[in-house]
């Protein structure tokens, strides 16, 4: 299902869903951790320059990858006394890509182009603290932090990697003989800030900005530095 496709489903299902909850209390004057935000998360995030190779001399090389797509959800439970709330939240974010990446190797006056196909699939799993300010009913400005996980999977084939000249001279000395599939897991941190637009019937429409600091080594398939910031749109439901 296309991304754009299924933000629109779950816009209809969650105003069907609102369409028969009634709000008995006024967002500021809920009690305990009865202040509840779930945000459907989709963005992206620049992985440029973010695989490294070594070769068999030793040489590390890198190359450019397409934007990750990322998609998950996160939910925030906490308290607050009028304006200001404070909680917890939680999160998980999955991202799977099929790409196509070049690097550039040169050696004793030659440049050779090493292409490499890939799978690739990463999952973020998240669980942090929350504040965040609502003056009026509409409007909530949020951040958010703590620990992550993130698990990682790259698969690479033999026949996927080929060794192109560009310069008409002889094939630089550049070898790659990645495994068939290498799993990291990497422990870290993670913040995130964002606006939601809450409308009358609790939907929530919304932008955020999270900050992702992870290396994950794939051994003989290389590494993959993500130290970038993942924009998203996310839609939603205040309870």
């Amino acid at each position: 299902m296309k991304p754009v496709v299924l933000l629109i489903s779950i816009f209809f299902l969650l105003q069907a869903i609102t369409l028969h909850a009634q709000k008995k209390e006024d967002y500021r004057q809920q009690d305990g951790m009865d202040i509840r935000y779930l945000h459907v998360m989709l963005g992206k995030l620049d992985a440029e320059d973010s695989w490294t190779i070594e070769d068999d001399n030793g040489d590390q090389v890198s190359a450019d990858r397409d934007d990750l797509i990322y998609g998950g959800v996160a939910a925030q439970i906490g308290k607050g006394d009028g304006i200001f709330q404070y909680g917890f939240e939680s999160g998980g974010l999955i991202s799977f890509k099929n790409d196509t990446s070049y690097f550039i190797k040169s050696d004793g006056g030659a440049t050779a182009r090493l292409r490499v196909k890939n799978e690739l699939w990463m999952l973020d799993l998240s669980l942090g603290g929350f504040v965040s300010v609502r003056p009026w009913s509409w409007l909530r400005v949020y951040a958010s932090a703590g620990p992550s996980i993130m698990i990682g999977s790259m698969a690479i084939d033999d026949d996927d990697v080929s060794v192109q000249p560009l310069d008409g001279g002889s094939i630089a000395d550049i070898e790659f003989e990645p495994s068939s599939r290498e799993t990291d897991v990497d422990v870290g941190v993670y913040g995130r800030a964002g606006i939601d637009i809450i409308l009358n019937n609790g939907f929530v429409l919304g932008v955020s900005a999270r900050k992702v600091d992870s290396e994950m080594d794939f051994g003989d398939n290389g590494i993959i530095e993500l130290d970038d910031t993942q924009y998203f749109l996310t839609l939603g439901q205040a309870f």
